[in-house]
């Protein structure tokens, strides 16, 4: 079954991307860079003035943009400055710009600042994920272990029947018993019972090979006995033989349980997937299945009796919203690269020297035209007493 090769993986994809990265800080810290002195002062305790504020001000900006930027501007205050009013001597962004360069440079930093901080504010606006143990866990690959074979120590050679079906699972003496979901004291509440009570061979040499071919005839599931662990673990060594080392994503974990969704069965309103007659106890003339009594087939993955299904499922779906919203902040963290590339050339001087000139030249020009303007005014109206010809 394609879902027990997930419990092999070592599942990396499922970390959330850090929203605000060191192209957003490092725009936000320029322009901080370049503010003017009174608004540095803000960030100052106002009764030590040369320690540093722990509260947000009340004034020089609105409530909300305290409430949305403190946190950034602080720590961009305190990146640029070893207390407040003192500058650090590795800090010199924008040093080397002329009054007018610096002009110019604050107001593109102010724009660059501006869409960053928007930018982000769109990566962080992310809807609030479906609830998932798995997606939560620091160790998902332990957890997917625990799904399978009911124990993170167990291994597929070590693995005993307790750790499989649950305690007392000697005291099982029906296949139909043990392979019908009970949220209380169910025995299919790790995928390997399951794959036991669809899998496992029968006594009586009777349509032994399910699995795979060559199953040891000697391992069975006897008719009222219990499940053959020695059964359990051949068949869960087979079933985990892929070592593909295809990506973990929300995809291939969706296409593992569309094909359980495919399998299953339903009669009388229950459900039940694996080969099935009348009933799921082992025998011939009824079923090796697994059941899940009074469920419809979208239920099977909501039913807390088999976690092995439901909380994979669980994992699909915060997985597809997380997917979605790394996605989303890759797009944004790219546009904050360029945005940051905007940035760093503004300390040149030399990169000022097209917008000086042409900044002057239409000064200029206004002032020229200004001149011929008023020149043509007076020539044409001596009388006024206000223009004098030369």
């Amino acid at each position: 079954m394609r879902v027990s090769t997930l419990s092999k993986k070592r599942t990396r994809c499922f970390e959330e991307i850090i929203k605000k990265k060191a192209d957003y800080k490092e725009i936000i810290k320029r322009n901080m860079s370049v503010s003017e002195s009174s608004w540095k002062q803000l960030f100052a305790d106002s009764k030590t003035p040369d320690q540093w504020a722990t509260e947000k001000p009340k004034k020089g900006a609105a409530q909300a943009d305290w409430d949305k930027m403190w946190d950034d501007w602080s720590e961009d205050i305190k990146s640029l400055e070893d207390t407040p009013g003192k500058p650090k001597a590795t800090e010199k962004h924008y040093s080397q710009l002329s009054p007018a360069q610096l002009q110019l440079a604050k107001a593109e930093l102010a724009l660059i600042s501006d869409t960053a901080v928007e930018l982000a504010t769109l990566a962080q606006a992310q809807a609030q994920e479906p609830s998932s143990k798995l997606i939560k866990s620091t160790d998902i690959a332990t957890e997917m272990k625990k799904l399978f074979l009911g124990n993170a120590e167990a291994t597929l050679t070590t693995v005993a029947n307790d750790q499989i079906f649950g305690a007392s699972s000697s005291i099982i003496n029906s296949g139909d018993t043990a392979c019908t979901a009970e949220p209380a004291n169910g025995k299919i509440k790790t995928l390997l019972a399951a794959m036991s009570c669809i899998y496992q061979g029968e006594q009586s040499c009777q349509a032994e090979d399910i699995c795979f071919k060559g199953q040891t005839a000697a391992n069975v599931w006897a008719n009222g006995g219990a499940p053959n662990v020695a059964a359990a673990k051949e068949i869960a060594g087979k079933c985990t033989t892929d070592e593909h080392k295809q990506k973990t994503t929300y995809h291939t974990i969706r296409q593992a349980l569309n094909t359980i969704a495919r399998l299953v069965t339903t009669k009388s309103g229950s459900t039940y997937l694996g080969a099935f007659e009348t009933s799921c106890n082992g025998q011939q003339a009824n079923g090796r299945c697994i059941k899940w009594t009074n469920k419809k087939p979208h239920e099977i993955f909501t039913d807390p009796a088999t976690p092995w299904l439901k909380d994979v499922q669980d994992l699909v779906e915060a997985l597809e919203a997380r997917e979605k919203h790394n996605n989303l902040v890759n797009e944004r963290s790219k546009q904050l690269a360029v945005l940051a590339a905007r940035a760093r050339p503004l300390e040149n001087p030399r990169s000022f020297a097209p917008e000086i000139a042409q900044t002057a030249q239409k000064a200029a020009d206004r002032q020229g035209k200004g001149e011929q303007n008023k020149a043509y005014t007076c020539a044409t109206h001596t009388a006024n007493s206000t223009c004098t010809k030369k």
